[in-house]
């Protein structure tokens, strides 16, 4: 529904730029809901430690499609006014009760809403993909944290249960002749997950696979990357048994963990390069 007595019902000149212009607009105001996200973002050996790297690539992203946001765009939506409004109202609410995830996903639904209204909702729909990567970038999945860890324990303590090595299992702690290896918070593989997914989304949308083939592509970096933590953790611990703990990965094993990572990542890329795509235009 196009925003009547407003540019002429027509489009704006050049309505990426004003998007673009908007978003930043919009960051600048809600800054202190941010400050708290970018902090994270700078934490680099912590769950969120991808996100400033991911936000920087979607933002390529945006802009190298900004000709086709262009070439889609309609006259400026009111719907989209009221959709800021509701999700300016969302925002409020959740700075009220200082629920900052809250706050951070209420200004991803601007960004949408900011599309809408300068350009229409064909335009907003070519960028969504670009848009929902964003839910990477903010801590959602920190609640799974716990339930990973709880996972990994559950495998790795019934795989070495069929093993001859000697050792005792006990919730997230395996007790070794030497010394004690424990599955932490930071061994939850929660890094892993969320890479993979937002690689998984990534390679899809470019790739541009059919619907249920992006749900397989999700689906198999899941199983991979639960796969690939599981993997690492029994390999450290066998390391650790037959080298009495004096082994430097058992100590320092971040690097090893991201070999393994990229290993994982390839037949998850070949999936998204040889599965059945949309035609140009679908």
């Amino acid at each position: 529904m196009p925003l009547q007595g407003y540019a002429n019902s027509k489009p704006l000149a050049q309505p990426f730029r004003w998007f673009a212009a908007g978003c930043i607009a919009a960051c600048l105001v809600h800054l202190d809901s941010l400050r708290p996200l970018i902090a994270k973002w700078l934490m680099f050996d912590q769950s969120m430690g991808h996100a400033l790297v991911l936000f920087l690539v979607i933002c390529g992203w945006l802009w190298s499609g900004r000709k086709h946001f262009d070439h889609l765009a309609r006259a400026p939506s009111r719907r989209g006014v009221g959709m800021i409004g509701l999700a300016t109202l969302a925002w409020f609410l959740a700075a009220l009760g200082d629920i900052e995830l809250l706050e951070q996903l209420a200004l991803i639904a601007m960004f949408y809403s900011l599309a809408v209204l300068v350009a229409g909702w064909r335009s907003a729909v070519s960028i969504a993909p670009q848009l929902a990567m964003l839910l990477f970038c903010v801590p959602i999945w920190d609640e799974l944290n716990d339930q990973l860890v709880e996972l990994a324990s559950l495998v790795v303590g019934g795989f070495f249960s069929f093993t001859p090595i000697t050792s005792h299992v006990a919730g997230n702690t395996i007790t070794l002749p030497a010394g004690t290896v424990v599955i932490a918070d930071g061994c939850s593989g929660l890094r892993y997950l969320i890479v993979g997914l937002a690689m998984a989304n990534l390679a899809s949308t470019m790739n541009r696979l059919r619907f249920r083939h992006q749900i397989i592509a999700n689906l198999f970096a899941v199983a991979l990357m639960l796969l690939l933590n599981w993997v690492r953790i029994i390999i450290i611990v066998f390391v650790a048994y037959y080298t009495d703990m004096q082994a430097s990965l058992v100590r320092n094993h971040e690097t090893f963990g991201w070999v393994l990572f990229g290993v994982a990542l390839l037949p998850l890329l070949f999936y998204a390069r040889h599965a059945p795509h949309r035609p140009e235009g679908e």
